[in-house]
């Protein structure tokens, strides 16, 4: 039982060591922590030391002290184990499906490989494995996952290099929108006590968790101004948008109303009698939770509307609606927080679709 050099099939340039010791395999591939084998005669140095301390200790030679401890810290299973530990940051919404990506995937398929060794071809193969089920959309997260892996390392400069990623091409999602009619018709169906929380979700065109999680020490009825700066990630309040960008928005005379009647209803208040906590409660005096849809879902079945989810009949709604009436795109892009245009001209191509429509319809007046 003596310590090898072999040259690696995977990479010419590179060599490793191996040692079978009671019937189990042992593979090291770097010199150090930093320094892989480019040269064979570094390789050869690192065996003849194994082998002068098997010689040197026989039975008691402990193996994990040559393939063990600064190498394990390398190996997939452990280096990607360690990384979950560091997301605890990540929102509650988003974390479970990255352990998922992780845990299900990514770790069965590179098992013990040493991340350091891993290349295109590798993150190809391991994309080609990735089970026939999933969706290419599925299949891009999975892989946007394990390049936010590898660009952590990067960043901690435990890596020299990202290695390369397929591109996985994603059919554009089907993008869905009603008229303020419909909006109407359907907040009309909702329980008078539910009602607020989907007006000020429809004037402000904010996301559900950020109007879940809005406060009344973001209103400022002097200046006339709201701010969003916090959202709620499942059940978990979140003292930061999902953007990490606070967002101010004018106080208009219908949201102005709308927050002046939520006021004399609120019974918590500080010190100065001012409202304190959250501006919209359910009728238990509890925080909406995620259910919030299924009340908005409910409604518009009793309505007869298009089949639209409570993000898209509000949010996205609400910013079609805006170009549709004129609003320039950077007007609607600053009202809806978007970090990137692209998402504002979605909105702006249904609007012109929209717009084209009508102007159809006058041309062909009277035929």
């Amino acid at each position: 039982m003596k310590a090898k050099v072999y040259k690696r099939q995977d990479r010419q340039d590179r060599w490793y060591v191996q040692l079978s010791w009671k019937g189990q395999k042992y593979v090291r591939y770097y010199y150090d922590n930093e320094t892989p084998f480019v040269h064979e005669a570094l390789a050869q140095i690192i065996a003849d030391q194994i082998n002068a301390d098997i010689h040197s200790k026989g039975k008691s030679f402990q193996p994990e002290q040559w393939f063990g401890n600064a190498a394990e810290k390398f190996c997939f299973d452990t280096y990607a184990s360690n990384w979950l530990e560091r997301q605890k940051h990540l929102a509650p919404s988003y974390l479970p499906e990255v352990k998922r990506f992780i845990l299900k995937y990514a770790i069965p398929f590179f098992g013990k490989t040493d991340i350091r060794e891993i290349r295109l071809a590798h993150i190809e193969d391991f994309a080609d494995s990735l089970p026939v089920h999933l969706s290419n959309k599925s299949k891009k997260n999975v892989l946007t996952t394990l390049h936010k892996l590898f660009s952590d390392a990067f960043r901690r400069e435990e890596i020299v290099r990202i290695p390369g990623f397929p591109q996985i091409n994603v059919p554009e999602p089907e993008f869905r929108w009603i008229s303020a009619s419909w909006q109407k018709k359907i907040i009309a169906k909702i329980e008078e006590i539910d009602r607020p929380i989907f007006l000020f979700i429809r004037f402000t065109g904010v996301r559900p968790g950020e109007a879940r999680a809005f406060q009344w020490d973001c209103v400022d009825f002097e200046n006339r101004q709201i701010n969003i700066r916090r959202t709620f990630s499942r059940s978990q309040l979140r003292e930061t948008t999902k953007t990490r960008q606070a967002k101010p928005i004018p106080m208009t005379r219908i949201l102005e109303e709308l927050l002046l009647a939520q006021k004399e209803k609120t019974k918590v208040v500080d010190m100065h009698g001012n409202p304190h906590g959250l501006v919209f409660l359910n009728r238990w005096g509890r925080p909406y939770s995620v259910h919030i849809s299924q009340i908005w879902n409910e409604a518009r079945d009793k309505v007869g509307a298009p089949k639209v989810n409570l993000y898209q009949g509000t949010r996205h709604s609400r910013g079609t609606q805006l170009l549709e009436q004129g609003w320039d795109l950077d007007m609607v892009r600053t009202l809806m927080g978007h970090t990137r245009k692209e998402m504002t001209e979605r909105y702006a191509k249904f609007a012109a679709t929209s717009r084209l429509a009508k102007a159809m319809e006058q041309a062909d007046e009277g035929w």
